[in-house]
């Protein structure tokens, strides 16, 4: 069964569900001259990946590319613009994620079940974040939103049930989103 592979630098993509269920898959590794632009959907669904350099040229990652691996950090690089839908779902051993500069729509399910996330920074360039986009986040305690936000789904942090502190840097009403997270203790305007 398939543990690791190298891939070259003549690469650009990395095609849908290329690694899907390949349970025994933990290693990849990419030449340092990489020209990889593209991960597709479900590229890396349901591995034991625990570990995953994304090259810098990477600019597009697909739907659920890394849904359900056992991934404990991520840095998605300054490329890619827009989070797909649950590109990071169930993935329970991920504790800490980065987001490049130039982010601005976080899709539905996005992080949903990633429940060992305690802190969470959304870039300001972020715009948009969809439903369910940090549902079941079970451990998050700390959310601030971002200045450039202009919509955020009522139902994107169901279910964290930790959350105990929100930053807002910006003006939107959020009514249903703080009663969703009954367990606020402060909410600091910046």
């Amino acid at each position: 069964a398939l543990a690791s592979i190298i891939i070259p630098s003549n690469v650009t993509n990395i095609d849908e569900e290329a690694f899907k269920n390949c349970t025994n898959f933990n290693s990849i590794t990419f030449n340092s001259q990489t020209n990889l632009t593209n991960i597709g959907k479900e590229a890396f669904h349901n591995t034991i990946l625990s570990s995953f350099n994304i090259p810098e040229s990477v600019s597009y990652i697909g739907e659920g590319a890394f849904k359900s691996t056992s991934l404990t950090s991520l840095d998605i690089p300054d490329n890619v613009t827009i989070i797909q839908s649950s590109i990071l779902y169930n993935c329970t051993n991920l504790a800490s994620i980065t987001i490049g500069n130039q982010v601005t729509t976080i899709n539905n399910l996005a992080f949903s079940g990633c429940s060992n996330i305690t802190a969470f920074i959304i870039p300001e360039t972020v715009n948009y974040i969809y439903s369910k986009a940090f549902q079941n986040c079970s451990k998050l305690s700390l959310i601030e939103i971002p200045s450039q936000i202009i919509n955020i789904s009522d139902d994107a942090y169901e279910n964290c049930t930790s959350v105990t502190d929100i930053k807002l840097n910006c003006y939107v009403q959020f009514n249903a989103l703080f009663n969703a997270l009954a367990t606020i203790q402060n909410v600091s305007f910046n």
